[in-house]
């Protein structure tokens, strides 16, 4: 089973106004193109969770007026959007991936989506995600470059709405792997800053301290370009504009790492020769890839990173007692038992054992941290290979833990391809160096 349409993300949003400056009704001819590939993808798809079409047709002629008049509210006035539905919204139902409305009494918008308002984004609707963003797959998304695949994981909405062109951008979470795999799966560009570096405020959590709020995006303008104005209105604690940049600039990485763990083990014969190639070609370029054969200090860290799958579920475990015991009080079917048994493992854990939990995930960041010193970024693959077939498991997470138990920024980027199907490549950048590292996405998107 194939899509229905040949499938892309959507034009640059960015691009789309400077090129049509002259234009009455630029943000309304983008909304109408990324709608129409609504109208002929979603039936099939199944990327969103509700939508209002007639709100944001009015938004968007708001904003071609403000365009017009030389007073837009933002560089984002204009850019369609759609939010994963654990962001709580003031006009739309938050139903945590579950048959229940799960909205507060008061509704609300999340922090980031009253910044990316006030701003003018149009936020068109919200976007599936699995119960409670870690029970269970999702089995209503499909992958919009081949219906028979899965999506991903938590964030699978997200990534089929973009991947299919249906929006210039959506808002994703991840606390183990939510943005990067669906958005390797789906062609998507995929970006988790450094942990804490975005506000939270207002988005159901798994485990606070792994949970990242994050962007997908077809265009790399549109993603930083709205990272930036997020960063200055809805920043995490003491991080007010360290994503603003003004001037981007394509920036080679110099030296980057090769992280060769048991999940790149994982990988078929074509997606490591894809994975393979994508290095060869950086190679070529100048740049040094060192791999752990050639480095001690990768080869530990490659080795201290197999504890970190087992880490990072004990850590999820500790941290969902709470609201999630509550929850399970009264269960209509919504926590599945994945979910029932990393609360009851989290429940038994002694406070000796957390410390310890800790301690070990302070000193992996430690040792990390100093390595980055020597390197300017560590790859690895996105996934463990294109989105499989079938809807009933959405792929091995070995791959995506790291990043993210680690706390550090990374981007996938949609720049290989096997089988036919995207596969991304993840790049992992120094903690709170996320513009740095967006000028290394920038180079190896234009010449890797």
């Amino acid at each position: 089973m194939t899509s229905p349409l040949p499938c892309a993300t959507a034009p640059s949003f960015t691009h789309h106004l400077r090129a049509n400056t002259g234009s009455r009704h630029p943000v309304r001819d983008y909304l109408e193109s990324c709608l129409a590939t609504l109208d002929a993808l979603e039936p099939s798809v199944g990327a969103f969770v509700c939508y209002d079409l007639e709100s944001t047709r009015s938004a968007a002629d708001e904003s071609d007026r403000r365009w017009r008049a030389g007073h837009p509210l933002s560089p984002i006035d204009g850019l369609p959007i759609g939010a994963k539905d654990i962001l709580y919204t003031a006009d739309f139902p938050t139903r945590l991936g579950t048959p229940r409305d799960w909205s507060p009494r008061l509704r609300i918008d999340a922090a980031c989506l009253q910044a990316t308002q006030e701003g003018g984004a149009l936020l068109l609707g919200k976007l599936t995600t699995t119960a409670f963003a870690i029970g269970g797959v999702s089995t209503h998304t499909r992958n919009p470059h081949d219906l028979a695949r899965t999506p991903g994981g938590s964030s699978s909405g997200a990534a089929a709405a973009v991947g299919g062109g249906m929006l210039a951008a959506a808002f994703g979470t991840q606390t183990q792997g939510s943005l990067i795999r669906p958005a390797s799966y789906c062609g998507t560009i995929a970006m988790k800053p450094t942990w804490g570096t975005l506000s939270l405020q207002g988005v159901h959590p798994v485990a606070p301290s792994l949970d990242h709020l994050g962007l997908m995006a077809g265009d790399l303008d549109d993603l930083q370009g709205l990272l930036g104005w997020l960063s200055v209105k809805a920043p995490g604690p003491g991080q007010a504009g360290c994503l603003l940049d003004d001037t981007p600039v394509a920036t080679p990485p110099r030296r980057i790492g090769v992280l060769l763990t048991s999940g790149t083990d994982e990988l078929s014969d074509a997606s490591g020769t894809a994975f393979d190639q994508a290095l060869e070609r950086v190679a070529r370029r100048g740049v040094d890839v060192v791999t752990p054969t050639r480095h001690d200090g990768l080869k530990r860290l490659c080795e201290d990173l197999e504890q970190v799958h087992s880490w990072s579920l004990q850590l999820i475990g500790l941290e969902m007692q709470w609201p999630y015991r509550q929850y399970l009080a009264d269960n209509d079917g919504s926590i599945d038992q994945r979910m029932i048994d990393l609360i009851d493992q989290g429940s038994r854990m002694s406070v000796t054992d957390a410390r310890t939990l800790h301690e070990q995930r302070l000193g992996l960041m430690a040792r990390c941290d100093g390595l980055l010193e020597e390197l300017d970024a560590l790859v690895l693959p996105s996934a463990s290979g294109p989105a499989p077939v079938g809807l009933t498991s959405s792929g091995s997470r070995k791959n995506l833990v790291y990043a993210t138990f680690l706390g550090l920024p990374c981007y996938s980027l949609p720049v290989m391809r096997v089988d036919g199907m995207p596969f991304g490549l993840q790049v992992i950048g120094k903690r709170h160096r996320d513009v740095h590292l967006g000028n290394i996405a920038r180079w190896w998107l234009q010449h890797g």
